[in-house]
């Protein structure tokens, strides 16, 4: 189903820094959206740069925000008036001391801190959530496993924390998990997430992106 965003309405994009999320805005900027850009520091111009260079050759533009995912509240004013969230932002590091620290926790809490926003509004009619196909599978001997040898969204990660690797595969599933709340609901108050969705007033959809590497 074709689904075409409005351009007097206004789009949140979480993570503006990453790869995806600087596609993503230049593209909606250049059909002339006007984008609100959750970022960890507004003022680190290193970062942010080429964003606002986007900004000014338009004819969309982007405003700046800044956001944490593990912060409650966090990204409330961005989400502001916005029609459609895309959800991008997610842990990704090489060197980590505590697994869950690291990623699993600003994953599935920043996935939650980012639909309580999505919940505390009424404009929001669509979220979308770039999960990854880590989410989905870690090592390409595991189509072996999967029914016919083929790899779909029905099926899970479930990979120990004992590698750099498995921990980015189970921060993504975790996260991807949130977009089945609607026939799911089990699965999720499992993982505390049912308090954090009170109404359901929005389509929730998930992408399951494959690796980027530059």
């Amino acid at each position: 189903m074709k689904f075409k965003i409005a351009k007097e309405k206004k789009v949140l994009v979480t993570g503006g820094t990453g790869f995806i999320a600087g596609w993503l805005i230049k593209q909606l900027v250049e059909a002339g959206v006007s984008v609100h850009a959750t970022v960890r520091d507004p003022n680190d111009n290193d970062k942010v740069g080429h964003l606002l260079e986007l900004s000014k050759k338009g004819p969309g533009k982007v405003i700046l925000f800044k956001a944490n995912l593990l912060e409650t509240g966090s990204f409330d004013a961005a989400i502001k008036d916005c029609s459609i969230v895309f959800h991008t932002a997610s842990p990704f590091v090489f060197k980590f001391n505590d697994p869950v620290k690291d990623f699993i926790d600003p994953a599935l809490k920043g996935t939650q801190n980012v639909l309580a926003a999505v919940n505390s509004t009424t404009s929001v009619e669509r979220v979308v959530l770039t999960s990854s196909c880590t989410a989905i599978y870690g090592d390409a001997n595991e189509c072996e496993l999967a029914p016919n040898k083929t790899l779909n969204e029905e099926i899970w990660n479930t990979l120990n924390l004992n590698s750099f690797s498995q921990c980015m595969f189970l921060s993504k599933s975790y996260s991807r998990n949130q977009k089945d709340f609607i026939n799911f609901r089990t699965i999720l108050c499992s993982i505390g997430t049912c308090k954090h969705i009170q109404k359901i007033i929005y389509v929730l959809v998930t992408i399951s992106t494959t690796s980027q590497w530059l």
